[in-house]
């Protein structure tokens, strides 16, 4: 199988997005449960919006998007990425090597020609494009991508994308235009990798010449994406200007504004008065007014994306008591996804308790566990008696009005059946450090975003040996289940692979599913062309003003 450009694209059989995420996988900053939907039933689709090629009639004019969060940095080692943190504006400064179609569901080059498997996806060979250079004429080359490849694989990088690395085993450069990948076994959506940050080329001249400052000062000659950066104004705007020479030119939006406003409600109000153009929407009952208000838009729908993290070690190593599978079954049968929907989100979202959702390509029927507060009740109950632990437990929680509802209905649920909780709220940045550095927590409200083009990867922090492992799950036939979805090679290799991997999440209960969560890029009838990738990225190279 070989994809090639846009003429000529090759199904890499991954699933339709439906039109995020990263949190990402697990994107950090966008991955709190509470900044997403919470519920149950069945949310209204949005018109497309208007598409067309930027053409030179076209050109001029600004553009303004309101963002989910703002990226404390450009780099791409630094930035989450994805939609939810900082994806947008860095593809636009760097662009991909590949880009994922969600109408589609295919993978198509960008910066790279082609991009070839053996038969078993075990090893990829990408050809670039010839002829494109950084602005200062270096190359995008071979030589480009190993050292950027080689610098997403270091310990300079502190997002996700380090772990997507770790299963490259060598990287070879064939010639000035061609790479051969050699993974540590089959990976059949090893294209996502490079739709990804992996796949932002940055100029290695740049970051050397920069040095710390890369990333919130981005020198012109840093990609070869359509715009540069202008102004890196933190909580203020980022600001970026049309590249008048990029190679897959014109660029029509002569200027590219990026904000970050109090919210979505705050966003899509700002798109009601036309400050904000395109705006990204992550919580249920805003998504569901602008739908039913008639603005267009694309919709990505994350599996897992809202979710009760379980920590199962606790200070110095030992044992938490959620180690105790008996504890994690018990918090699963006690919480009701479709209460705290109706508590949080007033019935918008799509709740439920399976790992991937019934909108999702991917969905394997495969139902998750059954709210059961009975049984919850017994199970504590028969732990507290063998052991003499109290039921305490901690539960972290953001401190937004919205995820403190689903707080204290996750709290009166599980106290209900007898748990002892006490809940501790912080800003983002406490609960993500809380979680992700100190680890130092029993449970939190969180999110996996699981998206159908690469459902491995949002799977893959719940392997035994992952460096994403929040949880200190550990299960050999999970890891099993996870290697045989992560080589499956059609839908319905993958729909196989994830009934194994839920069924024994239903038994072992690694965290508890709570919400597949709705991401929504809103775009205003004077816009047009705007595209999708993986991760809702918004790409801007094709985006012109109708009028």
């Amino acid at each position: 199988m070989v994809i090639r450009g846009r003429a000529a694209r090759a199904l890499v059989a991954v699933a339709v997005l439906s039109a995020a995420a990263a949190c990402g996988g697990d994107d950090g900053s966008g991955g709190t449960a509470g900044s997403g939907s919470g519920g149950g039933g069945e949310p209204a689709e949005a018109a497309a919006p208007a598409g067309g090629q930027c053409t030179e009639e076209d050109v001029g004019g600004s553009l303004t998007v309101g963002t989910y969060s703002e990226p404390p940095s450009l780099d791409p080692i630094v930035a989450s990425g994805a939609g939810v943190a900082g994806g947008m504006e860095m593809a636009a400064l760097y662009d991909t090597l590949m880009r994922y179609d969600p109408e589609s569901g295919e993978y198509e080059p960008h910066l790279a020609e082609s991009l070839e498997p053996n038969d078993d996806h075990s090893e990829w060979t990408l050809t670039l494009r010839e002829g494109i250079a950084f602005p200062d004429g270096t190359p995008l080359d071979a030589e480009a991508v190993r050292a950027n490849m080689e610098r997403q694989a270091s310990e300079q990088n502190v997002t996700p994308s380090r772990g997507d690395l770790a299963n490259v085993a060598e990287i070879t450069v064939v010639d000035t235009r061609t790479v051969r990948f050699t993974l540590t076994g089959p990976w059949a959506t090893f294209p996502y990798m490079l739709a990804d940050k992996p796949g932002m080329i940055v100029n290695p001249g740049a970051v050397e010449a920069a040095g710390d400052d890369f990333g919130t000062a981005v020198p012109p000659e840093a990609g070869v994406g359509p715009y540069q950066l202008e102004r890196f104004a933190p909580g203020e705007e980022i600001v970026m200007r049309a590249r008048d020479d990029y190679w897959d030119g014109p660029v029509c939006i002569e200027q590219l504004r990026f904000v970050t406003l109090a919210g979505a409600q705050a966003t899509y109000e700002a798109m009601q008065t036309g400050e904000v153009q395109v705006g990204f929407l992550r919580q249920a009952q805003t998504i569901a007014q602008a739908k039913e208000d008639g603005v267009a838009g694309f919709s990505n729908y994350m599996n897992n994306g809202q979710i009760l993290l379980v920590n199962q070690r606790g200070a110095g190593g030992a044992e938490a008591p959620a180690a105790d599978v008996r504890v994690r079954q018990a918090i699963a049968a006690a919480i009701d996804p479709q209460v705290i929907n109706e508590r949080a989100y007033e019935g918008t979202g799509l709740s439920g308790t399976a790992i991937i959702g019934e909108r999702s390509r991917l969905d394997p029927g495969v139902d998750g566990p059954r709210p059961d507060p009975d049984r919850a009740a017994d199970l504590l109950a028969e732990v507290t008696d063998e052991t003499g632990w109290d039921g305490s437990l901690d539960l972290l929680c953001q401190d937004d009005p919205i995820n403190e509802e689903v707080c204290i209905t996750i709290e009166a649920q599980l106290e209900a059946v007898g748990f002892d909780i006490s809940t501790e709220t912080g800003t983002v940045t406490d609960v993500i450090r809380q979680v992700t550095v100190d680890r130092d927590y029993d449970l939190a409200t969180w999110g996996t975003p699981t998206a159908d083009e690469g459902a491995w990867r949002g799977l893959a922090q719940f392997r035994s040996d992952a460096s994403s492992n929040r949880v200190g799950y550990a299960d050999p036939d999970m890891d099993a289940a996870l290697d045989e979805l992560k080589a499956a090679a059609t839908v319905e290799e993958q729909n196989a692979a994830l009934a194994e991997i839920q069924e024994i999440w239903n038994e072992t209960v690694p965290s508890v599913s709570l919400a597949t969560v709705e991401e929504f890029v809103a775009v205003s009838d004077e816009v047009a062309g705007v595209q999708m990738t993986a991760q809702t990225v918004a790409l801007f190279d094709e985006a012109h003003l109708t009028g």
